[in-house]
C-alpha cells in the first residue's frame, strides 16, 4: 500500500514541475521543529526515534483529514 503524502506542500510550485517537498515531509518537518524546541525534549535524543515520531504524527494528521 502506498503511503500517503498529502501531495505537494507547496501546489503553486508543483505546476512549474517542481514539486518539491511532500506535504507528509513538510508537516515532520515542522513537528520534530516543534518537538526540538521543547523544554521537555531529551537533550540527547535518538535520531532515529525521533524522527519515526514525527512521521507517525504527520500520519495521524493526514489521516485525519480523510475522514
Amino acid at each position: 500500500m502506498k503511503k500517503n503524502t498529502g501531495g505537494s506542500a507547496f501546489p503553486l510550485f508543483a505546476a512549474t514541475g517542481y514539486a518539491g517537498m511532500t506535504l507528509r515531509q513538510y508537516i515532520a518537518i515542522n513537528a520534530m521543529q516543534g518537538m526540538l524546541s521543547s523544554p521537555n525534549c531529551p537533550k540527547l535524543v535518538d535520531e532515529k526515534e525521533l524522527a519515526r515520531q514525527c512521521y507517525a504524527a504527520a500520519d495521524a494528521l493526514l489521516k485525519a483529514g480523510e475522514e
